[in-house]
């Protein structure tokens, strides 16, 4: 398997554990990570990287999900690229708003689980290869 050849997952999120296990069921499924830990290196990182899909936190220090996204849509490199958001929020309003508004393709509430990361990753952009 060359590394060229896999899909690229950016998981941004300030939570070091939640950043790990999406990690590790992604990378057991084939996929290629990389991750930031919020929201202004998560822009960084995708403006770099081109990833096939983000995973994005909503609540992070620095810069939030959804300001992350918006940059994210006004960028002509990375618009197209699917963003997830992936939240903890007991509101449900700002995220389904902005989900509404096409920030977000999809939304994955926490805790997340591999059975529905995995069913949102492969609905999006398919499999590792």
């Amino acid at each position: 398997m060359h590394a060229e050849l896999q899909k690229t997952i950016l998981i941004v999120d300030n939570d070091d554990d939640v950043r790990l296990a999406m990690a590790a069921v992604l990378n057991h499924d084939g996929y290629h990570v990389v991750e930031a830990e919020n929201g202004a290196s998560g822009v960084e990182v995708a403006q770099r990287v081109l990833p096939d899909l983000v995973l994005m936190d909503i609540r992070m220090p620095w810069m939030n999900g959804v300001e992350a996204a918006e940059r994210l849509r006004a960028d002509e490199r990375t618009r197209d690229i699917p963003v997830i958001a992936v939240t903890g929020e007991l509101r449900t309003d700002t995220a389904e708003a902005r989900r509404a508004e096409g920030l977000f393709d999809s939304i994955i509430w926490k805790p997340v689980t591999a059975t529905m990361l995995m069913q949102r990753v492969h609905g999006t952009i398919g499999g590792a290869l």
